[in-house]
């Protein structure tokens, strides 16, 4: 979708690269642990910083 929408994938990807772990971290963090274990919100936050590198590695093969 990036190539069709190139200025929206640019404002999208400019505010993912704001986005820090902590970020995510104190979202994850408000879960009640009943509901989620400390390894399953490590397990997310590495998928979320993994999926972050790849989007943001994909601007700069953009035109």
């Amino acid at each position: 979708m990036a190539h069709r929408y190139p200025q929206a994938a640019s404002v999208w990807l400019a505010r993912l690269e704001t986005i820090q772990k902590a970020n995510t971290l104190a979202i994850f963090n408000r879960i009640n642990r009943s509901r989620i274990s400390p390894e399953a919100i490590n397990f997310a936050q590495e998928i979320l910083d993994i999926n972050k590198h790849r989007l943001l590695t994909l601007r700069k093969t953009r035109p």
